[in-house]
C-alpha cells in the first residue's frame, strides 16, 4: 500500500514541479528583499501573507525533495 501512496505522491516530485516551487520561492524572497531595500510600506496582513507563502513553499520544496529521494531509492 505504501508503494501506491508514494507512486501517487511521486508525480508531484518530478523535476519540473521542484523547479517551479523553488523559482516561486526565490521570486517571493526577491520581492521581500526589494521591499526592504526600497522601503516600501506594506500592510501587516500583506507581510504576513508574503511570509506565510514563502514558508509554505520552502516546506513544500523540502517535502517534495524527500519524496523524490524516497521514490528513487
Amino acid at each position: 500500500m505504501m508503494n501506491v501512496v508514494l507512486a501517487g505522491v511521486s508525480a508531484f516530485s518530478q523535476p519540473g514541479a521542484l523547479f517551479v516551487v523553488i523559482v516561486a520561492c526565490v521570486l517571493l524572497l526577491s520581492v521581500r528583499a526589494i521591499r526592504d531595500v526600497v522601503g516600501l510600506d506594506l500592510t501587516r496582513q500583506a507581510l504576513l501573507v508574503l511570509d506565510a507563502a514563502i514558508a509554505v513553499l520552502l516546506v513544500t520544496f523540502v517535502i517534495l525533495v524527500i519524496v523524490r529521494f524516497a521514490t528513487l531509492a
